[in-house]
């Protein structure tokens, strides 16, 4: 039985099985997240807001353009002002057209990316590999919160990175 470790591809000093466990849980947390939501790209568009603010507002589904931009920092839609999320789905539209599919295939990127990030931000805050937390932090793909993947995560996962480098 050989007792050697394992090398990293881009280095090639040993990676310590603490390491690899980490790495081991953090790639099935995201494969869990992409299996998931793996059929998200079957499905349409929600009614509860992306006609409105997607399908049927012509100065976001028309991409990023100088008029949308402009629109998105100086006015508001539904009683809101928000010109990240329009810029974010100008930027879907841009990228995609007005296709469900992508857009949605985009967000579950998004959610595993999310995922990991989660994790290891967990793991820097606090030194676990694996702990319940106490509160959620998932929120479903929604269109007037733009792309609810890309919120919650990375705040916690820019305070784990923050942990980190205080470290």
């Amino acid at each position: 039985m050989s007792t050697a470790a394992a090398s990293s591809p881009i280095s090639g000093e040993p990676v310590r099985p603490r390491r690899l466990l980490t790495l081991a849980i953090v790639a099935a947390i995201a494969l869990a997240t992409l299996l998931a939501y793996w059929r998200v790209g079957e499905g349409g568009f929600v009614n509860l807001d992306y006609d409105a603010y997607v399908e049927h507002q012509p100065l976001v589904n028309q991409g990023l353009r100088s008029a949308g931009v402009a629109w998105a920092f100086t006015g508001s839609h539904s009683s809101n002002w928000h010109p990240l999320t329009m810029l974010s789905h100008m930027l879907d539209c841009e990228l995609f057209g007005v296709k469900p599919a992508p857009i949605h295939g985009e967000n579950l990127l998004w959610h595993g990316l999310k995922s990991v990030l989660v994790s290891l931000g967990w793991r820097a805050l606090t030194g676990a590999r694996w702990r319940e937390p106490s509160c959620s932090c998932s929120r479903s793909a929604g269109g007037s919160g733009g792309s609810g993947a890309r919120k919650p995560g990375s705040r916690l996962a820019g305070c784990g990175f923050s942990a980190r480098w205080c470290r």
